[in-house]
């Protein structure tokens, strides 16, 4: 096997990328696929490739924008997928859904909200509360109305 680099256009330019051998999987790539194919299973998909943060080990500054970027693409299928099964009645996956999304970014209130709808219609309010009290610490104290 050869990896082989193309340089930019510009004999000035020093960026390289890597030609993608077509026998190689990477999950990156097939996340990035599977989550602009469109369809709400092949989003599924997607979601169920993303191990968490991008490289975490690496410290520089070029990876964050792209370790945050597909954070923030993981947290919109996650948000998009538990409102369809919300409307669909299909609670469990409802609260899986939220609940994933919720341990991603437990001060996102709307996470918060979508866990609380889904424990509260599978009957399982004592367990909503945990939810309450952590949207309400998401909200700044200017707008936090008792």
């Amino acid at each position: 096997m050869s990896v082989r680099f193309k340089r930019g256009g510009d004999r000035h330019d020093r960026r390289i990328a890597l030609e993608r051998p077509a026998d190689w999987w990477v999950d990156v790539w097939a996340f990035e696929a599977r989550r602009t194919a469109g369809s709400l299973e092949a989003v599924r998909k997607a979601i169920a490739l993303y191990q968490g943060d991008l490289a975490p080990e690496i410290h520089d500054d070029w990876i964050l924008p792209r370790r945050v970027f597909r954070r923030e693409a993981y947290l919109a299928d996650l948000l998009r997928l538990g409102d369809t099964a919300a409307r669909e009645c299909q609670f469990e996956r409802d609260l899986d859904l939220y609940s994933r999304y919720a341990a991603g970014d437990p001060l996102r209130e709307d996470g918060q909200r979508g866990l609380m709808r889904a424990l509260a219609a599978l009957g399982r309010l004592d367990e909503a509360w945990p939810a309450a009290e952590t949207a309400a610490l998401a909200r700044p104290a200017s707008i936090w109305r008792p």
